[in-house]
């Protein structure tokens, strides 16, 4: 059993990681909304980044709710990897938006390679996209685990009433 100072540490860097890649995801939505004539891959990446920005909140009110109690679970863990993970897909997504913005500043001339780059991209998007999509789908199931834990604990925790039907 972790003790109970470090529990809250990770309870905090956990909040600070959800917060921080609730933020990330607002930022490359802006970004790739702001793509002119986008390729039906941004468009299913920012429904993506737009519901993994809910999740992400979702995620660090439970974090907080966690550095306020003194129940610990098993699933900070497993949803600090999760959000690492996203953390690494997110950093490829703004390889590509830097990539893209580099191209966009260097005038007309670049609109065919940029053109180019989006091809090529194209790609990594779909992958992105598609890992986003798992990720985003453990993080829920983890949530509704762990609530569903904090609940029986809570229960489990509740006085006993001796009820009987008539």
């Amino acid at each position: 059993m972790a003790e109970p100072v470090s529990t809250v540490a990770s309870a905090a860097a956990f909040v600070g990681l959800a917060d921080v890649l609730c933020r990330a995801s607002r930022m490359l939505y802006v970004f790739f909304a702001a793509v002119k004539d986008a390729p039906q891959e941004v468009r299913r990446l920012l429904a993506e980044l737009n519901s993994l920005e809910t999740v992400f909140a979702a995620v660090k009110a439970y974090g907080t709710q966690l550095e306020k109690s003194s129940i610990l679970t098993s699933t900070i863990h497993t949803q600090s990897n999760t959000l690492k993970s996203c953390q690494d897909v997110f950093n490829g997504l703004e390889r590509i938006a830097k990539t893209a913005s580099a191209l966009r500043s260097r005038g007309r001339v670049m609109n065919i390679v940029k053109q180019f780059e989006w091809v090529l991209d194209r790609k990594e998007v779909i992958e992105s996209c598609q890992r986003l999509e798992r990720l985003k789908l453990n993080l829920v199931l983890a949530l509704q685990a762990a609530h569903g834990s904090v609940w029986y604990l809570f229960v489990d925790r509740a006085p006993s009433t001796n009820l009987s039907i008539s």
